[in-house]
């Protein structure tokens, strides 16, 4: 049986974390992607007793971005066996250095998906037709599609701005009415309905700015 310190899912990391795992007959625990137990992206300290492992993450030492990442717990040490357990399931946490880390430091582990600067020309998909659509709907009307149809408004705008693209505040109007939009259709229909009319004008003036 073990127990974890460690931040929750989707939180901003800056610095230096400590995680913690403590059990009993503990002989070796990894940081490891999410999904896989190698390759190891760090490995913690076990104390002499056995009953606690730690690890200092230094999160600079990754460029900006978003990791993916498990605990798993070994009864033997490193390269020597013995019965494994998941300590921590995946989590997801965001790495947010300010000054930014070189992104230029070879190729990222498996788990972590660091940052580039894009332009919003450089989105996949650019037909604002969709989107135009949307917005030439009466209020009335673009509540209905909201109420009736989350998934497939999401959906949709999601094609506009991948998951994997992160709008920063700096310079970008509406940024938070965006994720706002975003992160409430089908959970939040008032919320939504006033994120979304500014969203669909706002995304559609990205995608056709010079």
């Amino acid at each position: 049986m073990t127990s974890v310190l460690a931040p929750q899912d989707g939180l901003v990391l800056v610095g230096t974390i400590r995680l913690e795992v403590r059990g009993t007959n503990i002989g070796n625990v990894e940081l490891v992607p999410a999904g896989a137990i190698a390759p190891v992206v760090a490995r913690f300290v076990v104390m002499p007793n056995r009953d606690l492992a730690t690890l200092d993450l230094d999160t600079a030492q990754f460029p900006n971005g978003t990791m993916t990442a498990s605990i798993v717990a070994y009864s033997a040490e490193a390269g020597q066996g013995g019965v494994m357990v998941e300590a921590m399931s995946a989590r997801r946490w965001l790495l947010r250095n300010d000054p930014p880390p070189s992104a230029r430091t070879g190729l990222p582990p498996v788990n972590l998906m660091p940052e580039v600067q894009i332009y919003p020309t450089q989105l996949p998909y650019r037909d604002p037709a969709p989107l135009n659509a949307l917005a030439a709907l009466s209020d009335a009307a673009f509540a209905t599609e909201l109420t009736t149809r989350p998934a497939e408004i999401r959906a949709l705008l999601l094609t506009y701005l991948p998951p994997q693209v992160i709008l920063l505040g700096g310079g970008i109007a509406g940024y938070t009415e965006i994720y706002g939009c975003i992160n409430t259709l089908g959970s939040n229909p008032s919320a939504a309905i006033t994120a979304c009319r500014g969203t669909v004008l706002r995304l559609a003036g990205y995608i056709q700015a010079p």
